[in-house]
C-alpha cells in the first residue's frame, strides 16, 4: 500500500512537472518568435532610415537646383527689365 502511494505521488509529480515543462517550452517558443519578429523589424527600420537619408539628400539637391534656376530667372528678368528701360530712352534712328 505504501509503495502504491509513493508510486502515485511520483506519477502525480511527474505529470505536474511535465505540464509545467510543456508550458515553459511553449512560452520559450513564443518568445523566440517574438524575438525573430523584433529582429526583422529592426532590420526594416534600419533600411528605412537609410532610404530616408537618401531621399533627404535627393530633396536637398532638388532644392539647391531649384534655387539656382530661380536665381537665373531672376537675373534674366532684371536684365530684361533694364534693357526695356534703356530702350525707352533711346532715340530711334530716322
Amino acid at each position: 500500500m505504501l509503495l502504491t502511494g509513493i508510486a502515485a505521488g511520483v506519477a502525480a509529480a511527474w505529470l505536474y512537472f511535465r505540464s509545467d515543462r510543456a508550458v515553459l517550452n511553449e512560452r520559450l517558443q513564443s518568445r523566440d518568435h517574438q524575438l525573430q519578429q523584433m529582429e526583422a523589424l529592426q532590420k526594416e527600420t534600419a533600411a528605412l532610415k537609410i532610404r530616408e537619408a537618401e531621399l533627404n539628400a535627393a530633396l536637398e539637391q532638388e532644392r539647391k537646383a531649384a534655387g539656382e534656376k530661380l536665381a537665373i530667372l531672376e537675373d534674366a528678368r532684371r536684365k530684361l527689365s533694364d534693357a526695356l528701360v534703356v530702350g525707352q530712352f533711346e532715340i530711334p534712328s530716322a
